[in-house]
């Protein structure tokens, strides 16, 4: 028999729903476990933005802060399955188009049981931007399984270590569920869903 054809390409977008923020106060609050090392989303940041310090991710106690001047726990970042060197801050993701980001933590955990994606804990200094499939593990990722990961919205996230997966693809409501069933809800506060 004739071989199978390929498979098709990875989807440069989000195929369904993303989650789309403001920059006036929209963010998503996620918990976390203790031993949690590494963060992989997609971000789609916007041309346009309002705010100078451009929030990415912040905790309620301070002890996460990852903006346009501060990174105060990520020792490396990948963008697109790239080292982008010493001193990542969110000036570091590309404008205008989809970038895959992974964060790895200095210390052997993320230091909070919350994270606050895309604004501040106090509602400021919030990132214009969409977002896209976020997993949270418990070690790092060598480059050969971020290729993997990056490789589209389309493709299933590696088992292990994984803590928890977000697909961000519920299109309605306030809350996203965690796909492997480790905690139950993340909380939208403001942003919109967006195709």
């Amino acid at each position: 028999p004739p071989p199978p054809p390929p498979p098709p390409p990875p989807s440069p977008r989000p195929k369904t729903y993303t989650l789309d923020f403001d920059g006036a106060g929209d963010d998503l609050t996620v918990p976390v476990l203790h031993d949690m090392r590494s963060i992989t989303m997609w971000v789609y940041r916007y041309p346009t933005q309002f705010n100078m310090l451009q929030v990415l991710i912040d905790s309620p106690d301070e002890s996460v802060q990852f903006n346009a001047l501060k990174n105060t726990v990520f020792e490396r970042v990948y963008i697109n399955a790239a080292d982008i060197g010493e001193n990542p801050t969110v000036t570091s993701i590309p404008e205008g188009i989809w970038s895959h980001m992974h964060m790895e933590s200095f210390a052997p955990s993320i230091p909070s049981t919350k994270l606050i994606f895309m604004c501040s804990r106090i509602r400021t200094d919030c990132l214009h931007a969409r977002m896209a499939n976020l997993y949270g593990w418990d070690r790092t990722l060598d480059v050969a399984e971020l290729q993997v990961v990056a490789s589209g919205f389309d493709q299933s996230p590696l088992r292990s270590g994984l803590m928890f997966f977000y697909s961000l693809e519920e299109g309605e409501g306030g809350s996203v569920t965690d796909m492997l069933g480790f905690y139950e809800y993340g909380f939208i506060h403001g942003a919109s869903w967006t195709m």
